[in-house]
């Protein structure tokens, strides 16, 4: 059929252009009349050839007859970023010839040349300085290379290209230096708010893998809203592995809010899985609100995992309020799943009401799924 001839034909243009013969390809695939099979011809065989050109400008005159198909951009970021692979300027002296800066094509262009400097080759020492898996390695040159991406993305405008750009650019910075890599992210302008945010949590899930304190309280004095929400109760949890104390002081320090009570509620949950006794009495010490009752809530869950009788005990210490309801519906749904007899009397005797009926009707969803 037509396709497969067309495959065919394209498989031949290539062996001959291995064989040395890669311009008199081109040129035989730049003379057929069908205009669909010419430029998908002449696309292919730039994309092939393109690293082994003994002279880039040799393609330009091809290139032409692709401009009002779909590959042309590709055509133009593909040898740009090949160019750039050996001159940085010269790729970009190439490009401005071909477009005008500031264009689509330029700006995806520029991306492409980023996504090429960003992409991370690892050598065996930055391996095993980031304690990254066997066979990943990190080039010596990356620091250079993300000095030249982030002077590129000053010649992007704010589009998608330059928001995926930021987020390469944050990536392979946060693998050489978190910290500096989340000043600079946090340094964007708000007409790149969206790209920020989104750098700004890539760079903490390094960060926090080497050094959680310094992420927290870098986060936590954050003007960003989404970030402090979505990454506090999660840094909070990291620190309180290696140094509970440290980060239940942490997070007493945050300002009052629902961040804050979730990375109270991961904190002493990660502690009381260790020490219970401790945390429930650090838990008990807050003042009476809405704190206490979410560190409560936590450990209620995590109690219920051992000694659910003994979890229903301390359920009844909390007030009133969304964090009771919460951990009658944990402490339910894990009882159930223990020991469903034991989990309906103590059902039974909970007081009518919406305790009650929040019990009760996680017990009955755990029975559906055991016995539909």
């Amino acid at each position: 059929d037509k396709d497969s001839r067309e495959d065919e034909l394209l498989e031949t243009l290539r062996r001959w252009q291995k064989l040395g013969h890669a311009k008199d390809a081109l040129d035989y695939a730049a003379s057929l009349p069908d205009k669909t099979l010419r430029q998908m011809l002449i696309f292919n065989l730039i994309a092939a050839w393109n690293d082994k050109m003994p002279t880039w400008q040799l393609v330009d005159k091809y290139l032409g007859q692709l401009r009002d198909s779909k590959y042309y951009p590709l055509a133009i970021g593909d040898i740009a970023a090949d160019i750039a692979g050996k001159n940085l300027g010269q790729a970009l002296e190439w490009l401005e010839s071909m477009t005008a800066p500031g264009s689509d094509l330029y700006n995806a262009t520029v991306a492409d040349i980023i996504h090429g400097l960003t992409n991370p080759i690892f050598n065996e020492q930055s391996a095993h300085e980031f304690g990254l898996p066997s066979g990943v390695y990190l080039d010596a040159g990356s620091a250079a290379k993300l000095t030249a991406a982030v002077d590129l993305l000053g010649k992007m405008n704010e589009t998608t290209t330059r928001s995926i750009a930021i987020e390469q650019i944050a990536n392979l910075w946060s693998m050489l230096d978190a910290a500096s890599a989340a000043t600079w992210a946090a340094s964007l302008p708000d007409t790149d708010a969206t790209a920020r945010t989104i750098a700004l949590k890539l760079i903490m899930s390094d960060w926090e893998i080497g050094d959680p304190k310094k992420a927290a309280e870098f986060v936590a004095n954050s003007p960003d809203p989404e970030l402090f929400s979505q990454k506090i109760p999660e840094l909070a949890g990291v620190v309180s592995q290696y140094d509970p104390q440290a980060a239940l002081n942490f997070v007493q320090s945050l300002p009052d809010g629902t961040a804050k009570n979730l990375a109270l509620s991961v904190t002493l949950a990660k502690e009381g899985a260790a020490d219970f006794t401790d945390a429930w009495s650090t838990a008990s010490a807050l003042p009476s609100g809405v704190e206490r009752d979410a560190a409560m809530d936590g450990l209620v869950g995590v109690e219920a995992k051992s000694d659910p009788a003994q979890a229903a005990n301390l359920l009844a210490q909390l007030s009133t309020g969304p964090a009771q309801e919460d951990a009658t519906r944990t402490l339910a749904k894990t009882w159930a799943d223990l020991d469903p007899s034991a989990a309906a009397v103590w059902m039974q005797a909970l007081p009518s009401g919406g305790e009650r009926d929040t019990a009760a009707v996680e017990l009955i969803s755990a029975q559906v799924v055991a016995d539909p």
